[in-house]
């Protein structure tokens, strides 16, 4: 079980293995601003939220656009990339930091990977979503979607 949330500009994450043995538990400015930087790669697929005055837009050129993200005195950033089709397919920011074995942070670039669109109920969406670590070594995909479908209330 995976748990992550965001209260009062406070940002935690629980990882739990058969119900009750603790893999993690972090919480403390990195995930303060790990949790934005997850709301504004995801602010795209409930659009409305793009639109909030906490998140201020910069065009970059035809393809890219900055986005920054602003709450509880905490800022984030990334880019978005787009295709020819103006579908996302890219968000990539610096201001992730991944967890080493040893328990330590370090600042990893991150992107969450978006893909094969489809119209679903009227709404042109990703079906396949990717999240990835940038290490120095090599890229690891730590989350691998395919076939994924999002839901809204009407």
């Amino acid at each position: 079980m995976f748990n992550r949330t965001y209260v009062d500009g406070k940002g935690s994450m629980k990882g739990i293995l058969a119900k009750n043995i603790t893999l993690f538990d972090i919480d403390g400015e990195a995930m303060d601003k790990a949790s934005l930087v997850t709301f504004l790669s995801e602010c795209l697929f409930v659009p409305n939220a793009a639109l909030q005055d906490y998140i201020r837009w910069e065009a970059i050129d035809a393809h890219h656009a900055k986005a920054v993200i602003t709450a509880y005195g905490t800022t984030a950033e990334g880019i978005f990339t787009f295709n020819e089709d103006d579908e996302m397919i890219a968000f990539t920011t610096d201001d992730r930091e991944a967890t080493t074995m040893d328990g330590k942070s370090e600042k990893v670039r991150w992107s969450a990977i978006c893909g094969v669109y489809k119209e679903i109920n009227g709404i042109r969406q990703p079906t396949e979503l990717k999240a990835v670590w940038h290490y120095d070594e090599g890229d690891f995909t730590y989350f691998d979607a395919k076939g994924a479908m999002m839901s809204y209330d009407k």
